[in-house]
């Protein structure tokens, strides 16, 4: 695929155009241009339906296309694709337009996915890749991924959370990532004209929005606190609602990044619904994972993904138990990784992570309130409308 423009002016508000039907003839050039071992002659039939459940993906609409392809051993073949685009709802196109996530996504799967798994072979690793593959992009609003069902991969049940061993797997992946990411900061393979905020919470243009939704957000929270919980958790009550006028100020002096530390690529979204996992033979023990959604990305400390992940993933014995743990084992493989990937600059010490991790503590409590409700919905038809809020 081409070099993405990097510096284009917000190419998404320019080519927002609204969503249309999927293309046969479309989906048979890009079956096509992917075929390597045998001809592709049409596409029989196909059918699509949505690849996920209300609430799962907000910025974007997922639909997986299942397709009968007759190719040129005169077999028929089924072929299965994902098809990520902008929403459908108007208000949310323009929202997300401004916020560049395709773009972003884009040019991780386009540059820095392919350059992490050029590292990779170069130092003769052959382990499987933390990303699927993009077969095809339309600037700047729609990709065309490899379905990960079809190679066994699927996500367990979110309101379970996920056990030590998916954890420390996550873990272990994650350390792999941020790696990669150090090696090709090194190399000046990151563009931080894409990637330099957060495109949340530092981005101007969705700074007003972001605040009413996180005070009011927050707000339930110290509301079910005070009736719900125990008196002892009162203080705490307090201590939050005195944090609430200036929540936003402070969550972006957190994110300010401090090129004088140890940043990385941060996945930007990394809790159950990104990560995929695939099984053993016994269908219970996870050998290999892979992040989806790269719509969030941006350079900062690695604390970020640390705490999205630990404050919203796990099950409830894990985050008592065995977090420090768990970041411990982050460390013990990113130092593994980045020798790996022979790194010669200074590599961030385990009790400076734990400092990044103290850091940001605010950016935990506000992620959990964000996300840990939507774990336990218990139907799809339950989340809410973020517009409406």
């Amino acid at each position: 695929m081409a070099k993405v423009d990097c510096n284009s002016t917000c190419p998404e508000l320019i080519n927002c155009c609204p969503k249309t039907d999927l293309d046969k003839v479309w989906l048979e050039t890009i079956l096509k241009k992917q075929a390597r071992n045998e001809k592709v002659y049409k596409i029989i039939k196909y059918e699509t339906t949505n690849a996920t459940a209300k609430g799962d993906n907000y910025n974007s609409d997922l639909s997986r296309v299942t397709m009968e392809v007759a190719v040129g051993s005169g077999k028929v073949k089924k072929v299965s694709l994902v098809i990520k685009e902008l929403p459908t709802n108007e208000m949310k196109r323009i929202m997300i337009a401004g916020m560049r996530v395709f773009i972003r996504e884009i040019v991780m799967y386009n540059e820095i996915l392919p350059n992490m798994g050029d590292i990779m072979s170069d130092v003769c690793d052959y382990s499987d890749t933390m990303w699927t593959d993009c077969i095809e992009y339309r600037p700047y609003d729609r990709l065309v991924l490899q379905d990960l069902t079809t190679l066994g991969y699927k996500m367990n049940d979110r309101k379970l959370g996920l056990d030590y061993d998916h954890c420390l797997l996550v873990m272990r992946n994650l350390a792999k990532f941020h790696a990669l990411s150090v090696i090709l900061k090194a190399r000046d393979l990151i563009p931080l004209e894409i990637y330099n905020i957060h495109n949340l919470y530092q981005n101007k243009g969705m700074t007003f929005q972001m605040k009413d939704v996180i005070e009011k957000l927050f707000e339930n929270v110290i509301k079910t606190i005070e009736q719900n919980w125990e008196p002892e958790w009162k203080p705490v009550a307090e201590r939050l609602r005195k944090q609430l006028p200036e929540i936003l100020n402070n969550l972006s002096k957190i994110l300010e990044r401090d090129d004088s530390r140890f940043n990385v690529l941060n996945h930007g979204d990394c809790w159950f619904n990104n990560i995929m996992f695939k099984y053993g033979i016994d269908g219970e023990t996870p050998i290999s994972l892979k992040f989806v959604d790269y719509q969030q990305c941006f350079y900062n400390s690695p604390a970020y993904d640390l705490q999205y992940f630990l404050s919203t993933t796990p099950n409830l014995e894990v985050r008592s138990k065995s977090k420090l743990n768990l970041i411990e084992q982050y460390h013990k493989s990113l130092i593994k990784f980045l020798k790996l990937y022979n790194y010669d600059g200074k590599i961030i010490t385990l009790d400076e992570i734990k400092e990044e991790m103290d850091r940001f503590n605010l950016f935990s409590v506000i992620t959990a309130s964000l996300l840990l409700p939507l774990v336990f919905l218990e139907k799809p038809e339950d989340m809410p409308d973020i517009e409406k809020m």
